[in-house]
């Protein structure tokens, strides 16, 4: 908080106070500066206070001021604020240049908060000539005449002794004279390794050749010689005569018994006996009934994926531009199978900035009464025309009948492609149909600023007006 003035309060509208809060430092600076600027005529800010609020990173600036006649002080002009935020001081203190004032302009304040949740720092810098409590500042006076010499003071005592300087750098080397005296020998080094063998000397002359060895001992006899050739052998002597026959041996033993013959072969199967069959036995006693079973669910009925384009219940001529109002009109369709729809598309002839709104209804069953809204689409500041145009609807179409309704819920203009209408007896003429019964093609007061409604009661008695004479019938198709 900073005051640059006070308040002497006279009454109860001496004293006025604004307090502005925001988490940004631009919007908070512009909200008290709109807050300043507001003040009415005749007050004087005296007070700006920057500080932390709730429980995140929003700050405030309260401002206080005071009717000029009831102020001591205070800005001469309003002043002018800036705001800056940071996550730091460090960087806080990096951004106050940005804040100014700029040259030229007076400097008054700096404040500085933090956040309820220590998380962010906001400075404020105030700017604008302030008013002393006094009134405003005079001039100058003049310099006043220099004092005599007897008014020197005494001479104060000595000061304390100075800590000790650090080493100073070692000095140059002293003369030679200086030289110490030569050390003592050192001891002897330890023996190298031996060095390697030299090589083999060359051999000596031949006059050096030592005198002759003793005889060897007599070698040992060798081998036997190989047999002579057959020109060396002697003749063939005479054959000899037959010996005598021996006597007969006796009989072998019984294990000496030859082997066992193979099995002879299978002989054939013998013919097949003609047993009589048996009595037949007693029947048996009929078994209890079984319960009877349950009855399967009825299968559903099967919904088609494919595209389709329905036809409005009445007689139709050619398609026709026409301009759609600010409250919803329409007609029935038949959907002659069921039909499951994810797009619609229709076409835009021409639009300025409307918000087309379109309904899908249909009752329970497809058949008459009151029907559901079962989709709904808002295509909002239509401006394309002559376009075809593809809205997602997400709905499933029984076999039967349903409505369409569609309307401008804003002050734009549309016009879209629609089935030219033909008065047909009892369908769409005013009058013909009754108050139990639905129009084909039918307006309505519902205004389209709503949207479109949850239900919709297609009877002339309940919300359609019978209208033969303009078309309300959409051309569309149906996607899937």
């Amino acid at each position: 908080m900073t005051r640059y003035g006070s308040i002497v309060i006279s009454s109860l509208s001496s004293r006025i106070s604004r307090i502005v809060e925001n988490a940004d430092p631009d919007a908070l600076a512009s909200l008290a500066n709109a807050a300043i600027s507001a003040l009415p005529s005749g007050y004087v800010v005296v007070e700006i206070t920057l500080a932390g609020a709730g429980q995140g990173p929003t700050f405030t600036i309260s401002i206080e001021a005071g009717l000029t006649a009831d102020v001591v002080g205070g800005f001469i002009t309003p002043p002018v604020l800036r705001c800056l935020a940071a996550s730091t001081a460090e960087a806080l203190t990096s951004q106050r240049p940005a804040a100014g004032p700029p040259v030229g302009q007076i400097y008054a304040d700096t404040q500085v908060a933090g956040a309820s949740n220590g998380q962010r720092f906001m400075m404020l810098v105030v700017q604008g000539p302030v008013v002393s409590a006094s009134g405003t500042v005079g001039p100058t006076g003049a310099t006043g005449t220099p004092g005599t010499a007897t008014n020197t003071g005494a001479t104060g005592g000595t000061g304390r002794t100075g800590p000790t300087g650090g080493t100073g750098a070692t000095g140059a080397a002293g003369a030679a004279a200086n030289t110490g005296s030569t050390g003592s020998t050192g001891p002897t080094g330890s023996s190298g390794a031996a060095g390697t063998t030299g090589p083999t000397g060359t051999a000596g002359a031949a006059a050096n050749t030592g005198s002759t060895g003793p005889a060897g001992a007599a070698g040992t006899t060798g081998p036997t010689g190989a047999q002579g050739a057959a020109a060396n052998t002697g003749a063939t002597g005479p054959a000899g005569t037959a010996g005598t026959t021996g006597p007969t041996g006796t009989p072998g033993a019984a294990a000496n018994t030859g082997p066992t013959g193979t099995a002879g072969a299978a002989g054939a199967t013998g013919a097949t006996g003609a047993g009589s069959t048996g009595p037949t036995g007693t029947s048996g006693g009929t078994g209890p009934t079984g319960s009877a079973g349950t009855t399967g669910p009825t299968g559903s009925q099967a919904t088609e994926t494919a595209d389709y384009v329905p036809l409005p219940e009445q007689g139709i001529a050619a398609d026709a531009t026409h301009n759609v109002g600010t409250t919803f009109e329409g007609a029935s369709f038949i959907a002659r199978r069921p039909i499951n729809v994810t797009k619609l598309q229709y076409r835009i002839t021409a639009a300025v900035g409307a918000n087309f709104v379109i309904g899908i209804y249909q009752a329970p069953g497809g058949g008459s009464g009151v029907a559901n809204r079962i989709s709904t689409v808002t295509r909002v500041g239509v401006t394309a025309g002559a376009s075809i145009q593809t809205e997602t609807v997400f709905t499933q179409l029984e076999a039967g009948i349903y409505y369409v309704l569609i309307g401008v819920a804003n002050a734009g203009a549309l016009a879209v492609d629609m089935y030219g209408a033909i008065a047909v007896t009892l369908m769409n003429v005013a009058g013909d149909v009754g108050a139990t019964e639905h129009p084909t093609t039918f307006t309505t007061a519902i205004a389209a600023s709503g949207g479109a409604p949850a239900t919709f009661d297609p009877t002339t008695g309940g919300q359609a007006v019978a209208d033969a004479g303009s078309a309300h019938a959409l051309v569309h198709r149906l996607l899937s």
